[in-house]
């Protein structure tokens, strides 16, 4: 067959032989020898005679035959051959001994006889044009895909040829790469590619060879894409080398002008694709891709806020783009796809990914100071101080529909009801991004007092979400765990803000939601809360004395988190070291997104295939299947092991979360909204759910930070609050001697007049407060050597609940007392002394361990 390629017969013929060949190279068997029969051939020629002056092969078909022809069935077949042999299989020595051995000379013709030239020249078939992008775009997608950059790639290598040392080629990608990362006619022609693209598709009209124009279109954005993600290594390693080379990031270069419209308008044409998520669901996906990679750097930040606004008609119809990618309702088929057909589900997963770049390009764009590209997508006021906005919704004074109704809209479905947020358990990744912006504008200074006054007013968002916590989704654990983190960060902001203003319902409100035990009535119709009933919910708050409780939400929250957590250990293997492949697995991590160490599956793969490729001997290759199958093991131990570590910093995240919002209600919120006694009970609870689970043998050490921070916390306001009770006036109130002791012992019960408990408070009794310091000095004894942090929380804390037993007015020494000693030792035993002798028989039955303790801490310190 490559002997009639040579002959002279129509190019339709030999296109149909070379279809035949890329039929055949599919096999990695067959393309190695093909490569070289290609090359033996000089289909196309890349080897020249001395003397000689004329091209041969294909290039002069190309030029002489299928131009004149104004049809080019040949030029596509070989570029669809040249795709199929690299996707096989690709030699590194290709051509070695005839010429510098490498891909150059097939890259050569591809980019500048075909792709440079494909947009000037006649087609007789107005599709054939985007069928010769689509077949040249699709190699030299695959040949950058297939590109990792490599130290030894930036240094000038030389072969000897005939005698004398040339110049070795370099891989493919690496020249690919430099042309994209300079100011070149391949990338100026693929941003006309895709800005004609964009133009066709705003007609809404069927034009010819529409299918592979989106095609040829979407292997632009898959190039630059690729290229936006190699760039910082590629950059990395070209300063490290003393390579002449001048590249510039991308990103910049996106910003140069447009020489056909003389703007500067390459990144809107891009974000002009997103009009279309409907009708070219890959084109948006690819294309909110690279708006999410420009917006991480903080420098393009203004320049695009500047392009996006610069024309009204354009900034709304951009601003109309985003939203409707966040508002299209197939999601659920990206978690059920059997439901659906698998190009119905396809499109519905790519739709999905969409919404979540999108959303975090808003997150990435918000930690940065403004102007930004969220504040134009979320409807903020780029043109007066931020803090100035007055959000409403759509349609409200002429109030566009933003990113943010969108997301708030996909967070309100479902609130209703008693199931919760349906986008909680359908597409749980998307609801934790979309609470994470939430968070973001509420934290940040500038946005957190429109976005709460709008939450507040128009949504009542923060009541509706909060009343469904816990979210309880178990296939989902990391989701819904970091769900709960960004919502209860959000509530701490709320209630301090409001705290603040002295928005006492508002404040009055969450804290019902968050401290009631009583029962909660079934949800409405419409899901709101009469006046009827609100009253009702406050009366119960505050009316603690009922034989029908319920679990405080702030303590069904706690309960959701697991404590436990195994990090799984690596198998046992036969081939690879166990020490080796663990230093290995250290070496491969890095920090994530979301600021999470794990281990990277690729590095880790491309390191153990090394290993394997190097490997010589008969032995070897025969064992060569039992290796790669103990390396499909590691990797997915490595899996496992990054989901775990993943689910470990979820947890910690969501007790911290739990942590802050506790402290905001003890500390920051008026206290009179918390009757006293109903203070003592909350922290009671709480002090007793936390040891409990932090003191079960299957608590991870990890979460003991946290939780002793919030012990500390937890101790000290339980004794402030006890004392706080002690230093009311007893005689006022009329309460004896017994009376008080009664109530300490929790066994005094107001009566129903209860006119000699002007205030109505009760403690909380002093078993309850023996079985707090029994589980403080657990909590101690089980921390060991831990770290100085933890211990110096539980120490404080345990200095927090010895002062507790100290009367308010308890003179510091005698003489101010007044009495002498035998008249201090004689004395009656009040309710001070007797909480302190229990105290001391506690602390002797901990005694021996305690100081063991002690003593070895005490040892490593000195």
């Amino acid at each position: 067959m490559l002997g009639l390629l040579q002959c002279s017969i129509a190019p339709v013929l030999k296109a149909e032989l070379l279809k035949i060949l890329a039929a055949f190279g599919k096999s990695p068997e067959i393309a190695a020898p093909l490569w070289q029969s290609l090359e033996y051939t000089q289909i196309l020629q890349t080897v020249r005679a001395p003397g000689q002056r004329q091209a041969a092969g294909i290039e002069v078909e190309l030029n002489e035959i299928e131009s004149r022809a104004e049809e080019y069935p040949l030029t596509r077949a070989f570029c669809h051959l040249i795709g199929t042999l690299v996707e096989s299989s690709f030699p590194s020595n290709l051509g070695a001994g005839l010429r510098p051995p490498g891909f150059e000379p097939y890259l050569d013709f591809l980019r500048d006889s075909v792709f440079l030239r494909f947009n000037t020249r006649a087609y007789r078939r107005a599709a054939e044009k985007w069928e010769v992008a689509e077949a040249v775009l699709d190699v030299f997608y695959k040949l950058l895909r297939d590109y990792e950059p490599q130290p030894e790639d930036f240094v000038d290598q030389y072969v000897e040829m005939q005698g004398e040392e040339r110049a070795a080629f370099k891989p493919p990608g690496f020249t690919l790469m430099h042309h994209l990362l300079n100011d070149s006619h391949m990338l100026s022609l693929c941003l006309s590619l895709l800005e004609e693209g964009v133009t066709q598709l705003d007609t809404y009209s069927p034009f010819p060879g529409k299918t592979h124009l989106e095609k040829a279109a979407a292997y632009c954005f898959m190039i630059l894409n690729l290229a936006l993600q190699k760039e910082n290594l590629f950059m990395d390693l070209l300063r490290e080398s003393h390579l002449s080379l001048i590249v510039t990031p991308l990103e910049q270069l996106l910003q140069g002008i447009n020489l056909r419209s003389k703007k500067a308008d390459h990144v809107v044409n891009i974000a002009r694709y997103l009009y279309h998520s409907n009708s070219n669901p890959e084109l948006a996906f690819e294309s909110s891709k690279i708006l999410h990679s420009i917006s991480c750097n903080v420098n393009m930040q203004a320049k695009l806020v500047g392009d996006f606004t610069q024309d009204q008609n354009i900034s709304q119809k951009l601003m109309a783009g985003f939203v409707e990618c966040l508002d299209n309702e197939d999601i659920e088929e990206a978690v059920n796809p059997m439901e659906e057909s698998e190009q119905e589900s396809e499109q519905a997963s790519v739709q999905y990914k969409t919404k979540i770049h999108i959303l975090d390009l808003l997150i990435t764009s918000l930690e940065i100071k403004p102007p930004n590209l969220a504040l134009y997508l979320l409807g903020f006021e780029l043109k007066k101080p931020v803090n100035t906005t007055n959000l409403q919704d759509s349609g409200v004074l002429g109030c566009p529909r933003t990113c943010l109704h969108s997301i708030l809209d996909i967070l309100k479905k479902g609130t209703d009801g008693r199931t919760g947020p349906i986008a909680v358990k359908e597409s749980p990744h998307l609801a934790e991004l979309c609470y994470r912006v939430i968070y973001q504008l509420c934290a940040c200074a500038d946005t957190s007092g429109p976005t709460l006054r709008y939450l507040r007013t128009s949504q009542d968002f923060l009541i509706t979400q909060l009343q469904h916590l816990p979210f309880s989704v178990a296939e989902h654990e990391i989701a819904a765990l970091n769900q709960m983190s960004w919502l209860m960060k959000t509530a701490s902001i709320e209630l301090r803000i409001t705290s603040l203003n002295r928005q006492r319902s508002h404040t009055h409100r969450l804290l019902s939601l968050l401290l009631n035990d009583m029962p909660v009535r079934p949800f409405a119709a419409d899901g709101e809360l009469g006046m009827e009933d609100e009253s009702r919910n406050i009366s119960a708050f505050l009316h603690f004395d009922t034989t029908s409780k319920a679990r405080r939400k702030i303590l069904s929250i706690l309960d959701s988190i697991d404590f436990s957590q195994e990090i799984p250990e690596l198998p046992q293997l036969d081939f690879f070291d166990r020490s080796q492949i663990e230093q290995v697995m250290v070496n491969c991590e890095h920090k994530n997104r979301q600021g999470q160490t794990v281990c990277s599956i690729r590095h880790l793969q491309r390191i153990l295939l090394a290993e394997v490729n190097a490997l010589q001997g008969m032995a070897a290759i025969g064992q060569r299947p039992l290796i790669m199958e103990e390396i499909n093991t590691i990797l997915q131990f490595v899996v496992q092991r990054n989901r775990l570590l993943q689910c470990l910093h979820a947890k910690r995240h969501v007790l911290e979360s739990w942590r802050q919002l506790v402290e905001i209600i003890l500390t920051a919120c008026p206290q009179d909204l918390i009757p006293a006694e109903q203070r003592q009970l909350i922290i009671r609870d709480l002090l007793q759910d936390v040891h409990d689970k932090i003191l079960d043998d299957n608590a991870t050490k990890e979460l003991m930070p946290v939780v002793a921070g919030a012990v500390f916390t937890l101790t000290a306001h339980l004794q402030q609050a006890i004392y706080t009770e002690q230093k009311q006036p007893m005689s006022t109130s009329g309460m004896n001697q017994s009376q008080y002791v009664q109530m300490l012992d929790g066994s005094f019960a107001a009566s129903a007049g209860g006119e000699s408990l002007s205030t109505g408070y009760v403690s909380i009794g002093d078993s309850s407060l023996h079985m707090i310091l029994r589980k403080l000095l657990e909590f101690i004894l089980k921390t060991g050597g831990g770290l100085q942090k933890v211990r110096t929380h539980l120490y404080g804390s345990l200095l927090y609940y010895l002062q507790i037993a100290q009367r308010p007015d308890e003179p510091d020494t005698l003489v101010a007392a007044n009495k002498t000693m035998w008249e201090r030792l004689t004395a009656p035993e009040d309710v001070f002394s007797k909480l302190q002798r229990d105290n001391l028989a506690i602390f002797e039955s901990y005694w021996a361990p305690l100081m063991e303790v002690c003593l070895q801490r005490c040892l490593r310190w000195t």
